[in-house]
């Protein structure tokens, strides 16, 4: 054990280490409460043995300082104190003494009170050995968790490629802008999910009904859109991980003036979740499955938000109007369809992208450096899934595509994310 000794008297200081080390312990003086202290900050301390009476700052004050750190691990405190009355040995508890040591004391007396003080620090160690292994054994769980969602959505964009991209696009954004909005961590999980699969039920809808716009669609047409939500959230709300995903799908075509589906949700009413979904997937919906021509692209937005508005689209070429039109589309939902926080939210990430795009490329699996990121999974010639989007290539990952590549299984370009790779840039 590594014990601290605090003692100003120099006769019992000799007397502490003497006896301790004779007990077989690693022993580190001070002669002073200051000089304990930064000790104790320097050292890995498993008990500190300390006089009451210190020079510069106090055994107590040195027990307050040290109770207050956050540290991992748990320091025992014996104090050394010829104090004794009720009142001091309150005083000495409250300040997080574990055990008290008449003076002048015995060596024998603290070699038996330093017993319990070894069994207690040893089992706080190996409590906390087995708590590390129980969490990195949940992380490791919770990776392999992450990796299956990915690989399930790397699916649906194979049986579904249009509608399976576009998901996997809105997943992506979401997660960003709930990021952005500093949303907790577990909560970012849920809304990144809803958006990868927030429209699955659609699949095995004719294609025609799942581009077309709602105002446009018949009663019918309507009816059978409309229960993909509810669908969707029941699946997902059958697995208790997965519950407060389902509920974020099932609100996430609720608008914030009330006009939505499926309950006609109203401003705060709605989780601000599945506002996220709302935003971020109507930008890519018109992205998507808009026409890529000009004039059409400012047809449509006249039919769906007006003649006024469509003046204000500037860009002439179809890949840059289409997204113009979709950052507009946005900006006039604020406080009607979505939630104005969201929208300021996801027009800045949108602005960021923009930046960062120039960091994205296509490159040869033979150009390939450590550190890229991928942007898009990538799958063998045969159609399975080999790699997820946001796999973080090293040597040995390369090394691996390369053999891959050199069997023929696996072709042409991967899409990666290269900032701060020199080579690339």
């Amino acid at each position: 054990m590594n014990i601290l000794v605090a003692e100003d008297n120099k006769v019992t200081l000799s007397l502490l280490e003497k006896t301790i080390k004779k007990d077989g312990h690693n022993v580190i003086a001070a002669d002073n409460g200051q000089t304990a202290w930064a000790l104790y900050k320097k050292h890995n301390v498993d008990i500190i043995i300390t006089d009451w009476m210190l020079p510069e700052i106090s055994g107590i004050t040195l027990c307050k300082k040290i109770r207050e750190e956050k540290q991992q691990k748990y320091t025992y405190i014996i104090m050394l104190t010829a104090k004794n009355s009720p009142s001091d040995l309150v005083e000495g508890f409250e300040a997080g003494v574990d055990d008290f040591v008449a003076k002048p004391f015995k060596p024998d007396d603290l070699i038996a009170r330093l017993q319990p003080a070894m069994r207690i620090v040893k089992l706080e160690k190996k409590v906390r050995k087995n708590t590390q292994r129980i969490l990195k054994k949940h992380l490791e769980l919770e990776e392999s968790y992450i990796g299956t969602i990915q690989i399930l959505s790397s699916l649906l964009e194979m049986v579904h490629p249009v509608l399976g991209q576009y998901m996997i696009k809105v997943g992506d954004l979401s997660k960003k802008v709930a990021e952005d909005m500093g949303l907790e961590k577990k909560m970012v999980e849920q809304i990144e999910i809803a958006g990868l699969f927030h429209d699955i039920a659609l699949v095995g809808l004719p294609q025609n009904l799942i581009a077309k716009n709602i105002k446009d669609m018949d009663e019918t047409e309507f009816a059978i859109y409309s229960q993909h939500v509810i669908i969707a959230s029941i699946s997902f709300n059958s697995v208790r991980k997965l519950s407060g995903v389902g509920d974020i799908i099932l609100n996430h075509h609720e608008n914030y003036d009330g006009s939505g589906f499926p309950k006609g949700l109203k401003g705060s009413e709605i989780p601000i979740r599945s506002m996220i979904i709302s935003a971020v997937s109507d930008y890519f919906r018109i992205i998507d499955t808009w026409p890529m021509n000009t004039e059409k692209i400012k047809k449509m937005f006249v039919e769906n938000f007006g003649a006024d508005s469509a003046q204000s689209l500037k860009a002439s070429e179809p890949e840059t109007l289409i997204k113009e039109a979709a950052e507009k589309a946005i900006d006039l939902g604020a406080n009607a369809k979505y939630d104005s926080t969201v929208v300021e939210k996801l027009k800045k990430r949108i602005a960021y992208e923009k930046t960062a795009e120039k960091h994205r490329k296509w490159i040869e699996i033979d150009d390939l450096k450590e550190g890229m990121t991928l942007e898009k999974s990538v799958f063998l010639k045969n159609g399975r899934h080999l790699l997820s989007k946001g796999t973080i290539l090293n040597q040995a990952i390369i090394k691996s595509l390369k053999q891959i590549k050199n069997l023929k299984a696996l072709e042409g370009k991967i899409y990666v994310h290269f900032k701060n790779i020199d080579t690339c840039i």
